[in-house]
């Protein structure tokens, strides 16, 4: 798949061994946009054009980090539920794999991707904070990614309860997730984290709980066959072309965290820039990773 020179391998850890490859992709545009939120703040989830195409430019990504869409050892399911389905890219591509499933996606909003899709596919709007609105044993194939930053620390252990109620037995039920560490961290890498820590813990998000999603699928009783892995994907042009992209992607969402710093800790606009473009030198100085985490557990 993604083939790309890099002056040291990616590091891999934990029970199973990811790959990577793909093939090249372009990175999106970043201009800012205005987003505000319930409480007038900048928003968590932008719903902009420019950030979808950055999304669906992270999917691929994915894609290439894991080797795949997903993890899990999943064997033709026939229905397959993704939580949080953003633009609908997952859903899509898992649905051409799959081409008998019945594909549904949830989130906030539903994405325009469906107008070009067939009957297979359905997507359910609604509040994830609020509940799920499926009925016990209904997906052979539950998929969720990327929400750390959106959920309340303390709202994860009922998710994931309720994750795997709506997954049927023998079913697989997969969490993809990262930290906001970009490492290892120069001055700047650590004072953006400094800043990003004190914007979570005023919204309640445990930043580094995706380190823990191993641990949480398997102190459930329901759930056997809990595999918990990483994967250390290059940021940088030190890390070739899959370096380049995944600093391009960094790049792109700190356009669009800057008003979350304005708007919660008054930093001066000169300040966040060049603290930014300090850290991007540094993740060619210190041939920086960021670490992708994957738990997935087969329901009991």
């Amino acid at each position: 798949m993604f083939l790309f020179r890099r002056s040291r391998k990616t590091s891999q850890g934990s029970e199973d061994s990811l790959d990577q490859s793909s093939t090249p992709v372009e990175a999106p545009a970043a201009p800012m946009a205005d987003r505000r939120d319930r409480d007038g703040g900048p928003s968590f989830r932008p719903r902009d054009l420019h950030e979808a195409n950055r999304l669906d430019f992270q999917h691929f990504l994915l894609r290439q980090i894991l080797k795949g869409h997903y993890v899990a050892p999943v064997s033709f399911p026939r229905s397959i539920l993704d939580v949080g389905c953003g633009t609908g890219r997952w859903i899509f591509d898992v649905g051409q794999e799959f081409p008998l499933a019945q594909m549904v996606g949830f989130d906030i909003d539903i994405p325009a991707l469906t107008e070009r899709l067939d009957a297979r596919y359905h997507f359910i709007q609604g509040d994830l904070l609020q509940g799920l609105p499926f009925s016990e044993k209904s997906f052979e194939f539950v998929h969720q990614r990327l929400l750390l930053n959106a959920l309340p620390a303390a709202s994860w252990p009922p998710l994931i309860k309720r994750l795997i109620q709506i997954t049927l037995p023998g079913g697989w039920l997969e969490l993809v997730d990262a930290t906001h560490l970009i490492t290892p961290p120069g001055s700047a890498g650590q004072q953006v984290q400094q800043w990003s820590e004190q914007i979570y813990r005023q919204n309640k998000i445990d930043p580094l709980l995706a380190q823990h999603l191993g641990s949480m699928l398997k102190a459930s009783p329901h759930l056997e066959d809990v595999h918990f892995v990483y994967i250390d994907a290059p940021v940088g042009d030190w890390g070739g072309r899959l370096g380049s992209l995944m600093a391009k992607n960094y790049a792109s969402s700190y356009e669009y965290v800057k008003p979350l710093y304005q708007h919660y800790l008054r930093i001066d606009s000169r300040i966040l820039n060049q603290t930014f473009d300090d850290m991007q030198r540094e993740w060619e100085m210190f041939q920086c990773t960021s670490r992708i985490y994957v738990a997935y557990g087969r329901r009991s």
